[in-house]
């Protein structure tokens, strides 16, 4: 995104801001002038900060993703985790990938997607997962596991 692309989507992000706060201030009064109880006028005063401070989250958040996308979404390609490969005893294989650090391995959470996984082809319980590896996207096993140490992680 060259400077005028981001000066345009800046100009188009402060309407934004500008029309939603107009709002937000509107109803805010509006609110507030039908209230007779004070403890209510400070109880819907909190609601209506919290109100504007998730609301300019997420437009800081919009103004970020407009400014400064993910190299994934510039590049055209997802981020995915390393795929969890799993064998069941009855021979079927599951691979899923697992949102986790490669250097921190969440085998528990790839042996549950592989059972959920199977499940939901199978449409029966699943039986006990007889070998699984951990693969890079290139297909680099990063961790073999056998039988033994996926017990009890289900």
């Amino acid at each position: 995104m060259n400077i005028l692309q981001k000066h345009a989507a800046l100009d188009r992000l402060e309407d934004d801001i500008g029309d939603r706060m107009f709002g937000l201030v509107r109803d805010a009064f509006a609110r507030v002038a039908k209230c007779k109880k004070p403890e209510a006028i400070r109880d819907l005063q909190e609601e209506i900060e919290l109100g504007a401070l998730v609301e300019v989250d997420d437009i800081v958040a919009a103004i970020e993703r407009e400014l400064d996308p993910p190299q994934s979404i510039l590049k055209g390609t997802a981020m995915a985790g390393p795929t969890f490969a799993a064998t069941f005893a009855d021979g079927q294989i599951t691979r899923m990938s697992v949102n986790t650090e490669v250097d921190r391995l969440d085998v528990g959470r790839g042996v549950r997607l592989a059972r959920a996984a199977y499940e939901s082809r199978m449409k029966k319980e699943p039986p006990a997962i007889s070998a699984a590896h951990f693969e890079q996207q290139n297909g680099d096993v990063l961790q073999n596991y056998d039988a033994d140490e996926l017990i009890g992680l289900a």
